[in-house]
């Protein structure tokens, strides 16, 4: 995906809006082929994209696309279509070469009627529209009556990893994930994410492992046979904490992620697969001693609440959660806890692999969601956030 930001969309005096986000997703064979093919490219069509599958021959000038930025007398917006002619290009940055404050800001920014295409909140959901091959609505073939002025673009960015992804990758057994080595402190995001690192207490069940590896195969997970914590009290090669942070409504959000292969507090019921988190609500990234304002650990479907946790339920700068369940619902939640827990090795989001990121973003995991992921990160702060 290739994005453009414009000032303001408007056509016409004192018509359109302040703000205007464009962008256009190449769809390529394979990264790794030396001469890849372009199979398609879906540049956005106000609230639909226009396909090109393949684009034609003039479109293309070698492995560039050519679109251009141009309004219409049907819609009184901008929008991008497939070109022949040729036009400007600008300095690429992608996404994970940001810096934490300009990724925050693309995440949490208000642009009016425009949005980001690339933020975490959007990324996954533009793709799945622009499916070049699915039966979404969108806009067929190209504009008519372009207005004098026009403006001619040519590729921006982010690239998703998807065919590398997923011609490698694969779903493994449970116990053969092996985990990421801890984050390093190498920016203000990792290293507050590694001091407010929560223990977890295993009260029952199965114990954290890790769900994904560098090359992006994922957990199988197990069957709900035997005892809770049956096939599943630690893996041989050491489990993981997943980290994924950023500002939310003035406040620092770090939310910490774990995997279990099954949730099954009694035998034959349940579900494979489980994903449970915390999420820490700090003052400041860049305070020494900074304050924990609240913790929200997931419990089903929502949120307990702790604002402040209890003196007893953090331990230094670690909050501390228990994996438990009830007798009243047959599912496995986090809670506040004064007992001490297990630590895992963190790795953020940003210093996984692209496959890693991606298999996360698109695997199945039945009755259980990966709560740090494209898709569910944003969504899930809104629901957590403590003082709403």
């Amino acid at each position: 995906m290739y994005s453009w930001y414009f000032p303001k969309d408007e056509p016409q005096d004192f018509t359109g809006h302040r703000h205007d986000w464009e962008h256009v997703v190449v769809w390529i064979d394979n990264p790794q082929n030396v001469n890849p093919r372009i199979l398609a490219m879906t540049p956005s069509a106000h609230s639909g994209y226009s396909t090109y599958a393949p684009p034609d021959a003039d479109m293309v000038d070698g492995t560039s696309v050519k679109v251009e930025y141009t309004s219409s007398w049907l819609f009184i917006d901008h929008h991008l279509e497939g070109t022949s002619t040729a036009g400007e290009m600008q300095d690429l940055i992608m996404w994970s070469d940001m810096t934490d404050a300009a990724r925050n800001s693309l995440n949490t920014v208000s642009f009016g009627k425009a949005n980001v295409p690339m933020n975490d909140g959007n990324f996954q959901s533009k793709l799945g529209k622009a499916y070049p091959w699915a039966t979404y609505d969108v806009v067929p073939g190209r504009f008519a009556a372009q207005l004098h002025t026009t403006m001619h673009l040519v590729a921006l960015a982010v690239i998703a990893a998807a065919s590398l992804a997923s011609t490698q990758a694969s779903t493994i057994d449970h116990d053969q994930v092996q985990p990421f080595p801890q984050s390093a402190a190498t920016s203000l995001t990792n290293t507050a994410a590694l001091k407010y690192k929560p223990q977890i207490f295993i009260n029952n069940g199965c114990h954290p492992y890790p769900a994904v590896n560098a090359n992006g195969d994922t957990s199988g997970g197990l069957k709900t046979h035997g005892s809770g914590s049956a096939g599943c009290r630690g893996s041989g090669y050491g489990s993981q904490v997943y980290g994924r942070s950023t500002w939310y409504n003035g406040v620092w959000a770090i939310m910490y992620s774990w995997y279990f292969p099954k949730d099954s507090p009694v035998s034959g019921m349940g579900h494979r697969h489980d994903w449970e988190h915390v999420i820490v609500w700090i003052d400041n990234p860049e305070n020494v001693n900074g304050t924990i304002l609240a913790m929200t650990p997931s419990a089903h479907s929502g949120y307990s609440t702790y604002t402040p946790p209890p003196a007893d339920m953090i331990d230094g700068a670690s909050v501390k959660v228990e994996y438990t369940s009830t007798y009243l619902v047959i599912n496995h939640h986090l809670e506040g806890t004064s007992t001490a827990g297990e630590t895992q090795d963190l790795i953020m989001w940003g210093d996984m692999t692209d496959a890693a990121r991606y298999a996360l973003n698109t695997t199945d995991f039945g009755n259980a969601n990966v709560p740090m992921k494209d898709g569910n990160f944003l969504p899930k702060l809104e629901k957590a956030y403590p003082w709403q």
